[in-house]
């Protein structure tokens, strides 16, 4: 999920674990949520550091060392709809009926 090998001496920041915990409260679904919705974005990045293993943390906005993580949105539904937010209106309001509806029902 991060792009790192499973046998890798990579070690994952606690600002990190925190961020992505905290916006899933620890559910593994929704922590494989946010964390490929900070991938897409490229807000997480790998660093290696002097021992040869790598870091892996929230990038830095700026020189005051403020890191993403005001951008990453506090509610799940936001990155769950994130991929719907683009579609024209007619579509968008079409799928938020057939959301009410259920999950299967007849044209007619």
């Amino acid at each position: 999920m991060l792009g790192i090998a499973e046998d890798s001496d990579a070690i994952i920041d606690n600002r990190l674990l925190d961020v992505v915990h905290d916006r899933s409260n620890g559910c593994p679904l929704f922590i494989d949520c946010v964390v490929k919705w900070a991938v897409e974005k490229h807000m997480i990045e790998h660093v290696d550091i002097q021992d040869g293993s790598m870091m892996i943390s929230l990038k830095t906005i700026d020189d005051q060392s403020d890191d993403v993580t005001a951008a990453i949105p506090r509610e799940l539904s936001s990155i769950l709809l994130a991929p719907f937010n683009n579609l024209p209106p007619p579509l968008w309001d079409a799928l938020k009926i057939a959301s009410c509806i259920g999950y299967s029902f007849d044209a007619d």
